[in-house]
Parts: structure tokens; sequence; C-alpha cells
């Protein structure tokens, strides 16, 4: 009876184990049919600024979903003209609108628009500057982060990475004092890495009617992405390891995401290492091994995290790939 009693238990215990899986199949088919109808509305810049120079900028859409995204876009100036106005997009897919300036008849002085742009997957606003005639001081920030900048004057910007930015004056300056900022930021808003300081007083040359200056962050720094191909998630992520300057950085990688970190030191035998499994595994690294630094300016350090679960208790089995240009 008692043997009777404990296959019945058993039984039982099998029924609900099962029960159980076919619900979590069921939720997880369910959540990710509903992910899959999802479209995204993303483009690749925030901020449009035409400086004297410039009468076209392209402006790309994209769909980060995995639905169909229907979008339209509306210019509230007539001084600017679009492309394309309206559009579908199956998911991953992107195209172009060129934003056109029309300067016949302005005035000389600073104009302000913006590009709205609204779909079934979010809607976002586009701000556009256009410079008509005024001396400019420009600035191209050259690293892989948007660069907080100052000027004496007071005027301030932000110019996103691999993009220009201008600072309008009605003479030109003799001189100008600029402070500028840059570093990596976490999804919480914190910094990762160390905090790049441009501080400079720049010589003006009365005859050029539009000065340039390129932002570049220093041979001795680099920065850091990670890709994670692995089937678990991976954080903290530990750089220049076992040195002076470690950076324990909070942060957790999904599998199958990408995330761009920071800046830091380029060190010759730095480490990098990554944890896993509540950090009861890790993975490792080393510069000259796992990945190579240029002495270039701008330089990026590009990781491809392959390994699974459960090879990761053997140390430098990581497979990584590096990539360090040095950008124009």
């Amino acid at each position: 009876m008692q043997m009777l009693k404990n296959g019945t238990a058993q039984t039982s215990k099998r029924i609900i184990t099962i029960f159980g899986i076919i619900i979590l199949l069921f939720l997880s088919s369910f959540f990710s049919a509903c992910l899959k109808k999802k479209a995204i509305l993303e483009t690749d810049k925030s901020r449009v600024n035409f400086d004297n120079f410039t009468d076209q900028i392209s402006l790309q859409v994209r769909n980060s979903g995995f639905a169909t995204l229907d979008w339209e876009a509306y210019g509230n100036q007539s001084w600017f003209q679009l492309s394309k106005t309206k559009g579908d997009l199956d998911e991953n897919q992107q195209e172009e609108i060129i934003i056109t300036a029309k300067r016949d008849g302005m005035e000389e002085g600073i104009y302000e628009g913006q590009i709205s742009l609204t779909s079934n997957g979010g809607s976002l606003n586009i701000q556009v500057v256009l410079n008509n005639g005024l001396f400019e001081i420009r600035f191209f920030n050259a690293s892989y982060t948007p660069v907080d900048m100052r000027l004496d004057n007071d005027s301030s910007a932000i110019i996103p990475a691999s993009q220009y930015g201008f600072f309008t004056f009605v003479e030109p300056p003799e001189t100008v004092y600029y402070n500028a900022r840059t570093s990596g930021v976490s999804s919480n808003g914190s910094r990762l890495g160390y905090e790049i300081i441009w501080d400079d007083v720049l010589s003006i040359d009365p005859l050029d009617d539009s000065p340039l200056f390129i932002l570049n962050v220093p041979s001795n720094y680099f920065y850091l992405e990670i890709t994670n191909n692995a089937p678990n998630i991976i954080g903290p992520v530990y750089v220049n390891a076992d040195s002076d300057f470690e950076f324990r950085e909070n942060v957790l990688i999904n599998a199958g995401a990408a995330t761009g970190m920071g800046y830091y030191n380029a060190l010759k035998g730095g480490e990098i290492r990554i944890y896993y499994d509540d950090m009861t595994q890790s993975n490792f690294w080393f510069e000259g091994e796992g990945y190579f630094l240029s002495n270039a300016q701008n330089q990026l350090v590009s990781i491809t995290n392959i390994i699974g679960i459960d090879t990761l208790r053997q140390k430098k089995q990581g497979a990584s790939k590096t990539i360090v240009p040095s950008k124009h």
C-alpha cells in the first residue's frame, strides 16, 4: 500500500511538471508573438545642423522592430524640404530622407525648425538648425559618444558622435575658450569608464569663413564595445583588470545583445574580464592576445563573446576580434 501511494505521488508530480512545462511554453510563445508584432521607429540623428556650406543632409529612418513600420514625416518650416514624407519598412529595414535647405531670400541669422516623425512604432522629433551668413566656428566630434560643449560666451551644444556642430558670431572673435566633455553612459545614466575632457583656448583666423576643429580622443585611451553571442547573460565587466586603473562596470549584457561601454586606459598588457553566473565564472581577454591597441587617436576595441556556459570554466577561451581604426 505504501508503494502504491509513492507511485501515485510520483505520477502526480510528473503530471504537474509536464503541465508546468506546457504552461511555460505557451506563455513563451505568447509573449514572443507579442514582441514580433511590434514595430520600432528609430533615426540616425536627433538634430540636423546646416552650416554655411551645407544645403543637403541625409536622415535615415529605421525599423528596429519585427512588424511593418508605417511612418510619416512633416517639416514645420518652409525653408527646408523633405525628399520623402511617408513610407513603410519591414523589420530591420531603413530608408533615407534628404533634407534640403532653401536659402533664397533669407536674411542673415540663425533659423530653427523641426521635423515630426509619427508611426505605428512611436514618434520622434528632429531639431533642424540653419546658419545663414553669420561667422561660425565648427567642431567635428570624432569620438564614439556625444560631446557636451560650452564656449566662453555661454553658448552650448551637444554634438552627436561622428557629427558636426557649429557656433555662430556676429563678428569673428580673436580667441575662443571652450570646454567639452564626453563619456560612456550605462542604461541607468551612470558614467562608464573615464570622462574625456577638452579644455582649450583657440586662436581664430578672421579670414577663414568657417574654421573647423576636430575633437579627438587621445591615443592613451580606447573605447570598448562588447557583443555577447553566448546563450547566457554576462556581467559585471572589469577593464584594465589587476592594474592600478581597474574599472568595475556593473552592466549586464543579454544574450545576442551588443553594447558600447566607455573610455579606458590603453595599457599594453591590460586585461578585460567578464563574469557570468553570479560571478562564479569569468572570461578573459589580454591586450596583445585577445585584442590589440594601435596607439591611434579615437581607437576602438570591439570584443565578441561566443563562449557557451559549459566552457566558461576554462580561462582564456574567449574568442574575440578587435577593430582599431583611426577615425577621420
